[in-house]
């Protein structure tokens, strides 16, 4: 994994998507200093050294209800923390956003 790897962040309890962006970094096992916000009881998560991958975002504001899209609307209820999916699919989120 490196730069460049298209990402999309969807939100919990069928919120649906969020944002969507390209990852910015290769993997390196490091800290996470972006914290601010976070309920104290979980600062202690972000300060591991664990393999973790920058990247950069943009609000989502979707032109249309993505639940009305079959190919992303079958994403939104996923439980995994990360979920692989085809560029075909990203690229419906992309298209979306337009």
């Amino acid at each position: 994994m490196g730069p460049g790897i298209p990402v999309v962040a969807l939100g919990t309890d069928g919120l649906g998507f969020v944002a969507i962006g390209k990852t910015i970094s290769e993997v390196q096992d490091c800290e996470d200093h972006d914290f601010e916000g976070v309920d104290p009881e979980y600062v202690e998560i972000f300060l591991q050294v664990l393999p973790r991958i920058s990247a950069r975002f943009k609000l989502a504001n979707p032109r249309t209800d993505f639940r009305e899209n079959q190919l992303i609307s079958s994403l939104i209820y996923r439980r995994e923390t990360l979920n692989p999916i085809s560029y075909e699919e990203y690229l419906e989120f992309e298209k979306i956003c337009r």
